[in-house]
């Protein structure tokens, strides 16, 4: 079998059926032989290249039917980083230009050149390419995954690096917690009164395994510390509550223990939905990200993959929750006015207005389309008027508005309700994302001290800041993930979007 054959039976593999390798794809691959068209030609290589896929029986490497497997997105994030000369034109022409001139099997094949020269740079110099290859070979996942990361050290140059990319990293502890289901999972602490430092119970051997279980305990479990929940089994649960968003107080309380009481195979099952949405709304590209994770109630600002910003949010309750959405912010507004949803009006304000004559002008409400004051209207019957409040101490906005052009009206503000960012589970709002330090991501955002932002609000004028370009924003429903530090963590299904694994998107 030729190589220019080899290649359309692996792009079978990954369209299913379909042939998905170009006429011009299937010439250069026949001409060039296993590797990237644009680099130059190398015999060895190439060989080595075609026996690897002869050996996974023409099965990709780095792709599936749908997009990238886990050491894929963390193959390519790698390669956008790397030096001159590794990303070739070719290769990122295939990644730029899905269903273009290169086929998904040629793509895959390129990846694995690419592979190839990374090893060749970063990797051990003394090694020939089939020892480079080999951890590309069936049953070479964990090695392959180690070498990704000592690739990335290396790279990028520093003593520590991300263990792989968000999807990578997901992909590998939902590896480890599938064996542990496979394994019978681990057991139930069970029912009973509070578990506080220095008590003795007959569950504690049983918070013990279970701890152990997912690496919360170290050095695993020791038979001799009997029923006495001591300071060692303390800091573990303070640990599995850090990661399960519960108060790290220490305390086994209702909510830890049926946190802990979740079977292993339920774990499991929420990883896989939410290691989907991770691969789909990866950031590799080179600009600076704004992203809301709705369950864990926290805005962060990623650049270049890592985060560089983090602060509290308040987001939808479940009757008006928010949704899950991609947009870009494109200006800044110091003092906006509030241009009252018709929702908030009929489920809120309305009752506020019929029951307090004063309450529109004390807080600042006027009718945006007529010039009769707010009590002249009837609002028993939740009147057909629009409804603005002015810039001020008490409008719901604050001092700041992130204006994000989209269908859904959603956007990120500040809020006077400073007490309610408190809250460990902070759904609050009517869609909206509100921002715990609005002025300090203003300034990552502009460059613009937040002092000087503070100052310019102060004067209370509506006033528009544009930010000479269109910074992009996730809004996404992560209920658990794996944070940079390897830490598997887990939120509450707010809304219910794991047991539907859908949500409201935009």
């Amino acid at each position: 079998m030729n190589a220019c054959r080899n290649a359309i039976v692996l792009a079978l593999a990954l369209s299913g059926g379909a042939p998905g390798l170009s006429a011009a794809a299937g010439a250069d691959v026949e001409r060039r032989g296993w590797g990237d068209p644009c680099r130059p030609g190398d015999a060895e290589r190439s060989a080595a290249i075609h026996e690897l896929y002869e050996r996974r029986d023409q099965a990709p490497v780095w792709l599936t039917r749908d997009g990238k497997t886990p050491a894929g997105w963390h193959l390519v994030r790698l390669l956008r980083t790397a030096d001159d000369g590794v990303m070739t034109d070719c290769l990122a022409q295939a990644l730029g230009e899905p269903g273009g001139r290169y086929s998904r099997g040629a793509l895959d094949v390129m990846l694995t050149d690419a592979w190839l020269e990374l090893r060749a740079r970063h990797g051990d110099s003394d090694a020939d390419v089939g020892d480079h290859l080999a951890a590309l070979l069936p049953g070479g996942r964990d090695r392959r995954q180690r070498e990704l990361d000592r690739l990335a050290v290396s790279a990028d140059g520093s003593d520590q690096a991300p263990s792989a990319d968000a999807g990578a990293r997901m992909a590998a502890a939902l590896q480890r917690y599938r064996r542990i289901a496979a394994q019978g999972g681990w057991p139930e602490v069970g029912a009973g009164p509070p578990l506080r430092a220095g008590d003795r119970d007959s569950r504690v051997p049983a918070l013990r395994e279970r701890l152990a279980a997912t690496g919360d305990l170290e050095n695993g479990v020791r038979k001799s510390d009997g029923n006495r929940y001591g300071d060692r089994l303390v800091k573990a649960v303070t640990v599995f509550q850090q990661r399960h968003g519960l108060e790290p107080d220490g305390v086994v309380g209702a909510a830890t223990r049926q946190a802990l009481d979740v079977p292993a195979d339920q774990r499991v099952a929420r990883m896989e939905i939410n290691l989907r949405r991770i691969e789909a709304k990866a950031i590799d590209g080179e600009e600076p990200v704004v992203r809301v994770n709705i369950p864990d109630f926290r805005v962060t600002l990623h650049d270049k993959g890592r985060i560089t910003f983090s602060t509290r949010a308040i987001v939808g309750r479940p009757g008006n929750p928010t949704p899950q959405l991609q947009g870009r912010i494109t200006a800044l507004t110091l003092n906006p006015p509030w241009n009252v949803p018709r929702t908030v009006l009929r489920e809120d304000l309305a009752q506020r207005f019929a029951e307090d004559d004063d309450y529109a002008r004390r807080h600042g409400f006027h009718a945006a389309n007529s010039d009769r004051p707010l009590d002249a209207f009837d609002w028993n019957g939740t009147p057909s008027v629009a409804v603005r409040q002015k810039p001020g101490p008490s409008n719901a906005l604050g001092r700041i508005k992130f204006e994000m052009p989209n269908r859904r009206a959603i956007y990120l503000h500040d809020t006077p309700s400073r007490h309610l960012f408190e809250s460990r589970e902070r759904a609050f709002s009517a869609g909206c994302v509100r921002v715990e330090e609005p002025m300090e991501l203003a300034a990552r955002l502009t460059g613009v001290d937040a002092e000087r932002l503070d100052e310019m609000a102060r004067g209370g004028d509506t006033r528009t800041i544009g930010l000479g370009w269109r910074i992009p924003v996730q809004l996404v429903y992560f209920t658990t993930w794996v944070d940079p530090d390897g830490r598997v963590q887990f939120r509450p299904d707010i809304y219910g979007w794991d047991d539907a694994d859908r949500g409201p998107s935009a």
